[in-house]
């Protein structure tokens, strides 16, 4: 449908839904890179909510791909409090309900059967979920005693924004895996992070600047503000790095599925394969 601009009005554009396989094969359109925009446009909604909000969120998922030490654990444990009111006792649900999945400091999901390859230290040691760790939360939401009112209490004393974020991360692990990615588990989480780490490095210079008015230009201003503009570079361009790495991973194991997919099924069923429509 066509209209006069003069007039106002709208146009019809024919397209499919963003899980559609078979419409992105048809179109050439990488589904890799799908996840990946979308996962930049629901981190850029994060951040559409309080200031005090999205720094302590920022700082709390940064705190989530640093790897476990008594420090970072204090770390994790701190800002969810301050995110959401979160005490010890549900942050292992809230953890999991932020990053969908086991809690990464959960000891025992090896002696309740499920094949993890070794302890998990941040969302960065996250591989594919499997069907053991999907099944231990199944049974920890069954028999686990008072979980699920925990739950419901969690959510209800979060705040309202917060209640969208987690929302927001459902729905993008969902696509995610409807998509069926070959770029990796974290790789979302890496898109997230860029987004934390640029806004922690702006609350750091507006601390920074702040501090600089009231105290004046001193050696030791210069020396923090170098070595927060170092620490900022440093780590942003690392998550750079990764994820070029990681792109470059998932580019070959789609050559990889469309090599399987010529030799079992041929020309046409090389390319089915490799947009994920077989297996």
């Amino acid at each position: 449908m066509e209209s006069d601009p003069s007039r106002g009005g709208r146009t019809v554009i024919e397209g499919g839904r963003v899980d559609d396989l078979k419409y992105l094969k048809d179109h050439q359109i990488d589904r890799n890179q799908v996840s990946q925009e979308l996962s930049k446009i629901f981190s850029q909604m994060y951040f559409d909510i309080p200031h005090d909000l999205r720094v302590n969120y920022a700082r709390f998922w940064l705190s989530l791909i640093a790897g476990n030490s008594p420090e970072v654990l204090a770390q994790r444990r701190k800002y969810a409090r301050l995110v959401a009111n979160i005490n010890d006792d549900l942050y292992p649900i809230f953890e999991t309900a932020i990053t969908g999945r086991a809690g990464l400091e959960t000891p025992d999901l090896d002696a309740l059967g499920v094949k993890t390859g070794g302890r998990r230290k941040s969302l960065l040691d996250l591989k594919n979920m499997n069907n053991d760790e999907l099944d231990a939360i199944r049974t920890a939401m069954v028999e686990r005693e008072g979980l699920i009112a925990a739950i419901f209490s969690l959510l209800r004393n979060a705040p309202r924004r917060l209640v969208m974020i987690l929302k927001l991360n459902d729905l993008q692990r969902a696509l995610d895996i409807s998509l069926a990615t070959t770029h990796g588990a974290s790789r979302v989480f890496i898109i997230v992070a860029r987004f934390c780490a640029f806004a922690v490095h702006e609350e750091d210079q507006r601390l920074l600047l702040e501090r600089r008015a009231k105290q004046g230009l001193t050696t030791d201003w210069i020396v923090d503000y170098i070595k927060e503009w170092y620490n900022f570079q440093v780590f942003y361009n690392g998550l750079r790095i990764v994820e070029w790495g990681m792109d470059a991973r998932a580019r070959a194991v789609k050559v990889l599925l469309w090599l399987k997919g010529l030799r079992e099924r041929g020309w046409e069923g090389a390319f089915e394969v490799s947009a994920g429509l077989q297996t």
